[in-house]
């Protein structure tokens, strides 16, 4: 299954994208802060950039 997970490096999105991740699903993860993790991670923009939210479309 294809899953667009928002928060996915936040205390709760992060146990959510591990266990998603383990189940064979493809993940897409918004966020707003860095983690360790992000290299598990596929992201479609940092929302720390400006215009990010138009690579969505």
């Amino acid at each position: 299954m294809k899953v667009l997970l928002t928060g996915g490096t936040g205390f709760l999105g992060e146990y959510l994208l591990a266990e998603l991740l383990e189940r064979g699903h493809s993940v897409w993860s918004l966020y707003r802060s860095e983690s360790r993790k992000l290299d598990t991670l596929r992201f479609l923009s940092s929302l720390n950039l400006p215009r990010s939210a138009e690579s969505l479309r």
